[in-house]
């Protein structure tokens, strides 16, 4: 495994390092640990008007990054620790393991904190949790021919913070049986020694990694330096990607499954559809775009769209999407 460390707390050039990597991405796995300043970072298909307490953000000096992967947004600050792994995928999953299976490429880290006697778990969709407390949260994507697994992992954070600028969906925290987010969350700091340090705690973790696997450390070249600084300038610096625009519809269809929140933004003309955004903490395969220009121009109809629609297409972009749950989910 290579392992490739970032020095700067720049959130648009840790997210241009992230892709740089998955672009210069070859057979060996790579680990990459990281920290940002106060930021918040959304999942690749989230709305940020409804995702993130704008005004607060500005007042506090956070800024606002979209990452390459889907999931739902997460509070970054100093006391946080991220880490990722890259793996190549073939014939449609990783090496390692099934896209999406959050359990299998989380292990390594649990294994680590159980190591560190903290009794934590996978937990959900893709969480890890210490004493049913979240710690850590995790997104993946595929994307040039490997998988991206990344997660936080929550050591001295500021919670209030967190809990200030995130507008979580009031379902995503009451499904789990607790009254607020806040009460949901911890930082590893809770359960370790006072003395304990991130700094100490980070070896900790490359520590217990090398013993599975050789890690071989490794510096950024000067090509992947350019090529980082240009992403950075060109597109996780940039409004446009990381703000985007608030969809404008006619109307919007809403729902949180099991395996996350999708929001269809619909506009009509004369009964057709002629412009449809789907956003949300869903993770995909294909890019949701492409089953959205699929359905344009079709007539607003459950039989039509049922005609229209395959369940191959449909589960293209959301695997566990069934056909007629969709048509409901776009009709009702």
């Amino acid at each position: 495994m290579i392992y490739f460390e970032t020095l700067s707390t720049d959130p648009a050039w840790n997210m241009a390092v992230e892709e740089a990597l998955l672009l210069e991405a070859r057979e060996e796995p790579l680990l990459l640990l990281w920290e940002n300043a106060p930021s918040v970072i959304i999942g690749r298909h989230q709305n940020v008007w409804s995702e993130v307490n704008i005004a607060y953000a500005k007042q506090k000096n956070i800024r606002i990054i979209r990452r390459l992967s889907g999931g739902g947004a997460v509070y970054h600050d100093n006391g946080n620790l991220n880490y990722t792994f890259i793996v190549p995928v073939e014939n449609g999953s990783s090496k390692c393991a099934p896209v999406f299976d959050f359990k299998s490429l989380s292990a390594p880290v649990v294994k680590v904190l159980r190591k560190m006697g903290l009794n934590a778990e996978f937990s959900g969709r893709n969480d890890i949790i210490i004493d049913n407390r979240k710690i850590s949260g995790t997104a993946q994507v595929r994307f040039h021919g490997h998988l991206l697994h990344h997660g936080t992992l929550l050591f001295s954070t500021d919670l209030e913070k967190m809990t200030h600028v995130l507008t979580v969906d009031p379902e995503k925290y009451h499904s789990k049986g607790v009254p607020s987010v806040r009460a949901r969350v911890a930082n590893l700091s809770e359960f370790l020694p006072e003395e304990f340090g991130k700094e100490q705690f980070k070896q900790i973790i490359l520590d217990e990694l090398s013993k599975d696997n050789a890690i071989s450390y490794t510096t950024f070249s000067h090509e992947l330096i350019e090529t980082i600084n240009r992403l950075k300038e060109n597109k996780y610096g940039t409004d446009t990607w990381n703000i985007g625009r608030s969809p404008r519809s006619d109307f919007y269809r809403e729902k949180r499954f099991s395996w996350g929140k999708l929001r269809a933004d619909v506009t009509l003309e004369r009964g057709k559809i002629v412009n449809l955004n789907f956003s949300g903490d869903f993770f995909f395969d294909e890019d949701p775009l492409t089953l959205a220009q699929y359905c344009l121009g079709v007539e607003y109809t459950r039989v039509t769209l049922r005609c229209h629609i395959t369940e191959e297409k449909i589960k293209s972009v959301f695997p566990k999407l069934e056909k007629e749950e969709f048509i409901s989910f776009l009709c009702d």
